[in-house]
């Protein structure tokens, strides 16, 4: 063969290589791009779903740390996981006392309980009460014991050990592990009537008092309850009686709820939830409701649907003008033939009460 020959073979076995090389390098690009597509859509998928994971994880754990198991002797069964919506309330479930009285009833059978819900950081309150209404020896030979119930705030530097003191002081906090909200006040209240179920199951009656309530603590024993009798009531629960409210539909309300949440127009019958007196055999019956009820975040309209199930309606008071739910000038002449009225602050209960007290002529 010729030199001319030989170099055209080298060139065509050349461009075969060069070919081939080509062909090769485009179905390693081929397969390297498929390979990507494939570990991207595996990774986003993993991603996804590890992220779902750990949200729902992440939830779960917070939601043992704010609500651990309880303490409580009544079995209440938890719910499984789902996103919350804006009205969802924690209830049925576990819950547990970081601060217990759970010897406050057991020396002595108390008449009257008077369990106050207020807000963690709240101490000048819970000190005027402490004076004035709340005081445990008002009435004359009347057993009254005085508790205020709490739930969790925010992490503030020193006020969980700033709470400790106070307890250790006087013997009437009670803290649950629920965040202290007030969405969650329907928490509150079953927790209230958890620990009188566990706690103080002796005690003949019990009020649920908020903060900014005048009470009239000798006559609501005398008159309405009268310790002089030989049984105390039963299935009875009574103060400012709603009937046929109506559902707030503007959100502009503080008492707003949508028609998903709660469907009909009117609620059905219960008591204005500022103040509240009921025998202590409704609040097991009541708990055990509250398994069958939905919960929900207004808590007196709650205990009316739980009281509807149980087939038990509120009491009416024996006179209209004994709970006042609307704010009303301060006069002593009026006060004294009254049980309750709202809308005051520290200050003016601190004041009120101090001429409430005072020896003066009859009205």
């Amino acid at each position: 063969m010729d030199s001319q020959g030989v170099v055209r073979s080298k060139n065509k076995s050349n461009k075969c290589q060069r070919t081939a090389c080509f062909k090769w390098s485009q179905a390693c690009l081929l397969v390297t791009f498929l390979v990507l597509c494939g570990a991207t859509l595996v990774l986003n998928y993993l991603t996804v779903g590890s992220w779902s994971l750990i949200v729902k994880v992440r939830t779960l754990q917070w939601r043992q740390v704010i609500m651990p198991p309880t303490t409580f002797k009544t079995t209440i069964h938890r719910a499984p996981w789902k996103p919350l919506r804006p009205f969802d309330v924690l209830y049925p479930y576990k819950y547990h006392f970081i601060l217990d009285e759970p010897e406050k009833c057991r020396s002595q059978s108390p008449f009257l309980v008077l369990v106050v819900p207020v807000a963690p950081r709240n101490r000048a309150v819970r000190d005027t009460i402490r004076r004035t209404w709340g005081n445990e020896s008002l009435v004359p030979g009347v057993t009254i014991r005085r508790l205020f119930l709490l739930g969790l705030e925010d992490q503030k530097r020193g006020l969980q050990k700033e709470l400790h003191a106070e307890s250790k002081e006087h013997h009437d906090l009670l803290q649950a592990n629920f965040l202290d909200s007030y969405l969650n006040l329907t928490i509150k209240t079953m927790v209230m009537m958890e620990w009188l179920v566990t706690r103080c199951p002796n005690a003949s009656y019990a009020a649920k008092v908020d903060t900014d309530m005048f009470l009239n603590v000798d006559f609501l024993v005398n008159t309405l309850l009268d310790p002089h009798t030989v049984q105390p009531k039963q299935n009875y629960i009574t103060g400012a009686v709603m009937r046929k409210a109506r559902v707030r539909r503007k959100k502009s309300s503080k008492f707003y709820v949508p028609r998903s949440v709660y469907r009909r127009d009117t609620y059905p019958s219960y008591v204005l939830g500022n103040v509240y007196i009921f025998s202590m055999d409704l609040p097991v019956k009541i708990l055990k409701a509250s398994r069958h009820v939905r919960a929900f975040h207004l808590e007196d309209v709650y205990l009316g649907m739980c009281l509807k199930h149980l087939g038990i309606p509120p009491t009416f008071p024996p006179r209209s003008n004994l709970f006042y739910y609307r704010r009303i000038p301060y006069n002593r002449c009026r006060f004294v033939r009254l049980i309750s009225t709202t809308k005051l602050n520290a200050d003016e209960i601190d004041r009120y009460w101090r001429d409430f007290q005072k020896p003066h002529t009859h009205c």
